[in-house]
């Protein structure tokens, strides 16, 4: 199926030139005129690319005049009923390469006084297709290939054994990312069904389809414009209960049968104030929410949140609290409980001069000694990497501690769940533009788990401070690179008596362009 989709998406692209060039083709009775903006269908809908990447104003992408022409006739020389329009295609995609230099170990437990640098370099390519023939109905595809590593031949995270290669090693990978089909009706509202690019509606916390929570099923939204603006949406999703691919993967790993029934709502009560309310159900039969338990039976998680906004000119100000509760059955006498809590507080950004600051503090729960089936630890959807840090996203301000688009390559894989000890962070950015296509972006942030590690005894993870700059090129493109430096606390000593550990640096690079 992925060969057939990759060969329409190149017939798609190549077949409008071809025809141009026979010369046999009608030109179409009414000229077709580029668009200034963006196709109705893909106002407020993600046709392009992840809504929160996005930064140019106009994602709408034009064919050239080459390709604005209709498709031949079914016999040659007979002319069309009606000009065709390849502005029912719309054609998106993210390409980047991203280097990085670090002395930590990925998602690490515990550092080493001296620990050893690396430094590598990165290259993906993502493309997106999609086919609008009307208001209501939709098409969408989205193939990944890469990241691979310079010097290698393996390619993440979805890849398989290359045909007629004597190369070790020698591995290629084309992703289906995301597709889905879809109806949209202005009273029913829309609905998807496919490989989803679901989010949660608290920060990406709970999981995050910008990292690859990526999963399949049906979800529905409707906005209400007769009750202010209501929204309500709903969705039934299949988790993948396999890793990222980091080696050969198993066959068949899991059940394939956790399922995630979600529900939210958001009510503007004026131009500024909006609150909202969600809830989340995980069912699991053994093979999904705790990756680091050899076997259950199975498990149920719950979340339940409140949230508001508040688009102030003077000061915005944003906030959700989330209660968390679960059981695991397991195949023994033994069982798990846990009941946490977490909360989210941000202020900006506030304009300083030609600047702007913002500051967030998050707090989640945890318990140092779950051993005896209780636990008032906070858990998270998404479980990224199957080793109970917990869901990865892009919350943090932070490029070390957690992930961060430029850097996110390379990370200590901090979260909420932080493998069931909690978060307590405070942070704070300051975004000044040096020049018209030059912006500079200062973070700082302290970092402490909930409740002291068993490991050694402390919460301290430590203190980071970063600085990146942004160029602009223009077109889509931008270059971002910078530094972190982690401070560390005493939080990743192997034992109460071990050697502190070393700090930690990161240098990055991320050069980039979407379209």
């Amino acid at each position: 199926m992925r060969p057939l989709l990759s060969a329409a998406i190149i017939l798609v692209a190549l077949a409008p030139s071809a025809i141009a060039q026979s010369g046999s083709v009608l030109e179409p009775t009414t000229p077709l005129v580029p668009r200034t903006t963006p196709a109705p269908i893909g106002v407020g809908s993600p046709l392009l690319a992840e809504p929160s990447q996005r930064t140019d104003a106009d994602p709408s992408v034009q064919f050239p005049s080459s390709v604005r022409q209709p498709p031949p006739a079914v016999s040659i020389g007979q002319p069309l009923s009606t000009p065709y329009d390849w502005n029912q295609f719309r054609l998106g995609g993210q390409f980047r390469i991203e280097g990085d230099a670090n002395n930590f170990p990925f998602h690490p437990t515990s550092l080493l006084p001296e620990q050893p640098s690396r430094a590598f370099v990165n290259q993906r390519y993502r493309l997106w297709l999609t086919y609008s023939p009307n208001e209501h109905v939709e098409g969408y595809a989205q193939m990944q290939v890469g990241g691979i590593n310079w010097g290698t031949n393996y390619d993440f995270n979805k890849n398989f054994i290359g045909n007629f290669t004597s190369v070790v090693g020698d591995r290629v990978g084309i992703e289906l990312r995301r597709a889905w089909l879809a109806y949209k009706d202005e009273d029913l509202g829309k609905v998807r069904v496919g490989f989803l690019d679901w989010h949660d509606s608290f920060n990406d916390t709970l999981a995050s389809s910008n990292y690859d929570f990526n999963v399949a099923g049906i979800d529905w939204v409707r906005v209400a414009p007769a009750l202010n603006g209501l929204r309500l949406s709903a969705a039934t999703l299949l988790l993948s209960d396999q890793a990222f691919a980091t080696s050969n993967p198993a066959p068949s790993a899991g059940t394939h049968s956790a399922v995630l029934y979600a529900f939210d709502a958001d009510q503007p009560l004026t131009d500024k104030f909006s609150v909202g309310a969600s809830a989340y159900v995980l069912y699991d039969r053994g093979g999904y929410s705790f990756p680091t338990v050899a076997a259950y039976r199975y498990s149920v998680e719950s979340w339940f949140g409140l949230r508001a906004k508040w688009d102030s000119e003077t000061l915005p100000l944003a906030g959700f609290v989330l209660a968390n509760t679960g059981r695991r059955a397991d195949f023994g006498p033994t069982g798990f409980r846990n009941t946490g809590w977490a909360s989210w507080l941000q202020a900006g950004p506030l304009k300083i001069g030609e600047g702007k600051l913002s500051t967030q503090i998050l707090y989640a729960s945890g318990d140092s000694d779950p051993g005896n089936g209780r636990s008032g630890e906070f858990r998270t959807v998404a479980q990224s990497y199957r080793d109970n840090f917990g869901a990865q996203g892009y919350w943090s301000y932070l490029q070390l501690t957690s992930p961060n688009g430029p850097g996110d390559v390379a990370d200590l894989g901090v979260s909420l769940q932080n493998r069931g000890l909690g978060l307590l962070t405070a942070q704070g950015k300051f975004e000044y533009p040096l020049a018209k296509r030059l912006l500079s972006t200062t973070t700082a942030g302290c970092l402490q788990s909930a409740v002291r590690n068993p490991a050694n005894g402390s919460r301290d993870i430590g203190t980071e401070i970063g600085e990146m700059f942004t160029i602009d090129f223009g077109g889509g493109m931008k270059l971002d690179t910078g530094s972190a430096v982690l401070f560390t606390g005493d939080f990743y000593r192997p034992a109460p008596n071990a050697a502190k550990e070393a700090t930690l640096w990161e240098v990055f690079g991320r050069l980039q362009l979407e379209f």
